[in-house]
């Protein structure tokens, strides 16, 4: 019972089906939030401080 758990511990992660997945996401998630979430979140900050018609004016 123990050589059995003393195996699992040193088994080696199986590669991954799509190598270079998680690099990739995270260059995505990078310019996804560059290019689209910061601009729209200063586009909401600032229309947060308009009244209605200034931000229809928008």
């Amino acid at each position: 019972m123990r050589e059995h758990g003393h195996n699992r511990r040193w088994r080696f992660r199986q590669p991954s089906v799509l190598p270079g997945f998680g690099l990739a996401l995270g260059v995505t998630l990078f310019w996804l939030v560059l290019i689209i979430l910061i601009p729209l979140s200063g586009l909401i900050w600032r229309s947060s401080s308009l009244g209605w018609s200034q931000f229809m004016t928008l």
